[in-house]
């Protein structure tokens, strides 16, 4: 997609609920929030309460993403570098994600406030 008024993927989050045999989703959110170009790989905290994402960011970079549920906030973890796939910790106080900016695609790990 291109111009300011069109995305190329948002990440939403819904509540979803069954009715007569169907799946009906309702209070949807974009999780970016219209700070990102394009979002990617959502994965939900151990406790449900946040979802990490990387996304292509409005000056072009891959970063790292974290929104919270409960405030409905988000904001970027990471602001350099090539960073994508996070995946959580166990105990939800650490994200794990490939990286290339030390010029190889590597691992990195990144404590969360």
């Amino acid at each position: 997609a291109s111009g300011a008024d069109r995305v190329t993927y948002a990440s939403v989050v819904s509540t979803v609920a069954l009715q007569g045999g169907r799946a009906v989703a309702t209070a949807s959110t974009v999780i970016s929030q219209g700070r990102t170009l394009g979002d990617r790989a959502p994965v939900f905290s151990p406790d449900g309460t946040r979802v990490a994402f990387w996304a292509w960011d409005l000056d072009h970079r891959a970063t790292l993403w974290l929104y919270d549920r409960s405030p409905g906030s988000v904001r970027a973890v990471t602001t350099t570098g090539c960073d994508t796939y996070p995946q959580w910790s166990p105990d939800g106080t650490r994200l794990v994600f490939e990286s290339t900016r030390s010029g190889n695609p590597d691992l990195w790990v990144i404590r969360l406030d």
